[in-house]
């Protein structure tokens, strides 16, 4: 069973694209590591899905206990 399942996230600042079209799918009991440079948008992809910032488009569906 899936935990969490995100779909097409997008965040731009300003006339930079952050981050464009992000797609994952998070099975329950498995573990997930984001990793990538300096600055290629880790901490906001982490806080889209958290709900601490807004993207321009997100589709988050999470398991409910």
């Amino acid at each position: 069973m899936d935990f969490l399942t995100v779909t097409d996230i997008r965040k731009t600042e300003g006339d930079t694209v952050v981050l464009n079209g992000i797609d994952f799918v998070q099975p329950e009991h498995h573990r997930l590591a984001i990793v990538g440079e300096s600055g290629s948008g880790k901490s906001t992809l982490l806080k889209i899905i958290a709900g601490f910032v807004q993207a321009i488009q997100l589709l988050r569906d999470v398991k409910e206990n």
